[in-house]
């Protein structure tokens, strides 16, 4: 039926109160401001809710100007321009088979003032035939964030076979955000990202490491973990592998409380001493030790007052531990030495319970 309107409503649809429903079926192309944006096997338009729901098809977003094909069994445009999609696969890759493809049951994009958030449930990757480890849902700005995957390195090793190597890196500012308000009652915005190298070793297994960092006006800090199923007996240095759940841990945490104050928190542990050799070779022989303490520290000008409370993370290490150190720091205090001038001194004093834990 026809009638007065224009051409708006629903990916540039009918704008008329007279059309209560069009189902077209076959082969369905879709166009915004005459460009092809998705394609389907079916289309339903319900004109008197404004929703369009397409099925069997692929949908290409834009994200910061690269497109995205997006392939699905349903996808959802409600009035309001929130877009669900069921049982899809999205991927950079623009081939017709694709390279490389990230599944997942459900996908939402919400219009909102700063850009269209996309928000996923979990999600598999796979490059070609190599299933990669689950990951969890997604949360990206499509006006503000890079696609996830940045990197794919192949390789081969005596030690870690044929590799497929993979990093992904996102914003997580929004989400960080939420989870400050409601879990912590700061309403304070939170700079965040999350990043992700997901790995495939023919003779060790999947390793996955996730990692979340953040910032505030008053505080930063990072949270990673990582894990594989290693399928070696022997690790590189000729080590028995006891058990193949292998992994680590790392959380780090800095607090301004004021101009002066500071607080930090480390918590580092690996599941046996070769995890953090093999897979954290450049930190095991750059890095520092691994650590897991939480100190307090007063500045006020010349003078520093710290508390430590220092242990043991890590079984298979030989650690000092402070249960706690308390300590008072002087540097470079001017006094007057009459006649000879100006003298300064540096020194410190503290009380501790420090033991030598060994085994």
């Amino acid at each position: 039926k026809d009638g007065g309107g224009g051409d708006s409503g629903p990916f540039g649809m009918f704008d008329n109160d007279r059309i209560v429903e069009v189902f077209l079926d076959g082969h369905v192309s879709v166009e915004e401001d005459g460009v092809q944006v998705a394609t389907a096997e079916s289309l339903l338009l319900e004109n008197d809710t404004g929703t369009i729901t397409l099925l069997e098809g692929s949908w290409r977003p834009v994200l910061d100007d690269q497109p995205v094909v997006v392939r699905f069994q349903l996808l959802r445009q409600l009035a309001d321009e929130t877009r669900e999609v069921e049982d899809l696969t999205y991927t950079t890759c623009v081939y017709e088979h694709a390279h490389w493809g990230i599944d997942s049951p459900w996908a939402v994009l919400v219009p909102t003032d700063r850009g269209r958030v996309l928000k996923t449930g979990p999600n598999f990757g796979w490059l070609g035939p190599v299933h990669l480890a689950p990951a969890p849902g997604f949360h990206l700005n499509l006006d503000r964030d890079r696609p996830p995957l940045r990197s794919i390195a192949f390789g081969t090793s005596n030690n870690f076979g044929t590799s497929i190597e993979t990093y992904w890196k996102g914003d997580a500012s929004e989400s960080m955000s939420a989870v400050a308000r409601s879990a912590f009652g700061v309403d304070a915005p939170v700079e965040g990202t999350w990043s992700m190298e997901l790995d495939n070793y023919s003779s060790r297994g999947v390793f996955v490491q996730p990692e979340l960092r953040w910032s505030t006006a008053s505080s930063r800090g990072r949270l990673l973990a990582a894990a594989i199923e290693d399928d070696n007996k022997r690790d590189t240095f000729g080590s028995n592998i006891e058990d193949d759940t292998r992994g680590r841990i790392l959380l780090q945490h800095r607090t301004y409380l004021d101009d002066h104050r500071i607080v930090d928190v480390e918590f580092d542990r690996y599941s046996d001493r070769g995890f953090r050799r093999e897979f954290y070779e450049g930190e095991f022989r750059r890095g520092k030790d691994p650590e897991s303490y939480v100190n307090y520290r007063d500045v006020q000008d010349d003078e520093v007052f710290s508390v430590l409370v220092r242990g043991r993370a890590n079984n298979f290490e030989t650690r000092r531990e402070y249960l706690p150190q308390v300590s008072r720091r002087i540097v470079g205090r001017a006094f007057d030495l009459g006649p000879l001038g100006t003298g300064f001194v540096s020194g410190k004093d503290f009380i501790d319970h420090a033991r030598l834990r060994i085994g």
